[in-house]
């Protein structure tokens, strides 16, 4: 009998050891679980905020790709109308440079006139009355010049490329004072003139000879 209770109460002993044991490995399994699951939506939550920093910054780098892009195509349209505005210089100094080489050349053609042997300029008496005189007093350009004539001064046109001998030195334009439009003059008399309301006729009232009005102040 005593046996029996010794052998009973071991069986008890072992059946409350195994419940316990298990029921301690049931609770280790489910704590090594949960914080299994912890450390995994940590680990989660820090890749989730690493993809979101990397978005961030793509999306900033996408939008500094948009900006130098936009800067490109701005440099590239000031670079275009740069290029335009030096091509429109060049142009521009060109042309100024041909006109500078054209107006040298046709200066140093208009200076070469043999007119004596090297001679020096002189001075003449009184105002020059032709081309001839013009030569002398030192004038080398061609072109259009007034000198004394007979009784006015009259315009010619002098070809200093040429001798003074040769045709087309000299050529005659015409008098320097005559006018090619319509002159109105108002005048008064000095003296009285009784025909109220009568004008005085152009003919009678201009010299031809001295092309001056004195009959305007005859007496």
């Amino acid at each position: 009998m005593a046996r029996l209770t010794v052998f009973f109460g071991l069986m008890l002993i072992l059946s409350c050891g195994t419940i316990c044991s298990s029921a301690l490995t049931t609770f280790s399994l489910e704590d090594k679980l949960q914080e299994l699951e912890i450390r995994l939506e940590a680990k989660i939550e820090a890749k989730n905020a690493q993809l979101e920093e990397k978005n961030e910054l793509r999306q900033d780098l996408a939008f500094k790709i948009i900006q130098l892009e936009a800067k490109n195509d701005q440099l590239e349209v000031k670079i275009g109308k740069l290029e335009a505005k030096v091509e429109q210089q060049d142009s521009l100094l060109t042309s100024l440079l041909r006109e500078k080489n054209e107006r040298t050349a046709a200066a140093s053609t208009d200076s070469v006139r043999p007119i004596g042997n090297n001679q020096s300029p002189v001075a003449i008496n009184g105002l020059p009355s032709s081309c001839g005189d013009l030569a002398l007093i030192g004038h080398t350009l061609s072109g259009i010049y007034s000198v004394m004539g007979s009784a006015k001064m009259e315009s010619v046109f002098c070809d200093f490329t040429k001798l003074p001998d040769d045709a087309g030195f000299q050529k005659w334009i015409g008098y320097a004072d005559v006018k090619s439009a319509p002159v109105h003059f108002y005048v008064q008399r000095n003296s009285s003139f009784s025909d109220e309301f009568t004008p005085i006729p152009f003919q009678l009232a201009l010299c031809m000879a001295e092309c001056k009005f004195t009959h305007l102040w005859e007496k």
